[in-house]
């Protein structure tokens, strides 16, 4: 079983804060696997794994940010056209 320090999980599974700045978490989550290492707290073997999920969570938070922000943007043309984005059939 993979076991990994409980303050990163934290930080991994802080979704809003990875979808608000998907880069910058991303950073902070490989700047606390590499502590851990150096503080001899995880072997080669979870690191490798701990930034292979780092990677994983940037990239979902690219495309939960994406998604967000292009939701923003149809809403706004629909406000800005005079429809509240609503089909009355």
């Amino acid at each position: 079983m993979l076991s990994l320090p409980a303050a990163w999980l934290a930080e991994l599974n802080d979704q809003s804060a990875l979808v608000a700045d998907p880069e910058g978490r991303a950073a902070v989550l490989a700047e606390l696997a590499m502590a851990a290492h150096r503080r001899k707290e995880i072997d080669e073997e979870q690191l490798a794994d701990m930034l292979d999920f780092t990677e994983t969570a940037r990239a979902w938070g690219l495309f939960e940010h994406d998604s967000i922000a292009t939701r923003g943007a149809k809403g706004s043309e629909h406000s800005a056209n005079g429809c509240s984005g609503l089909r009355a059939d």
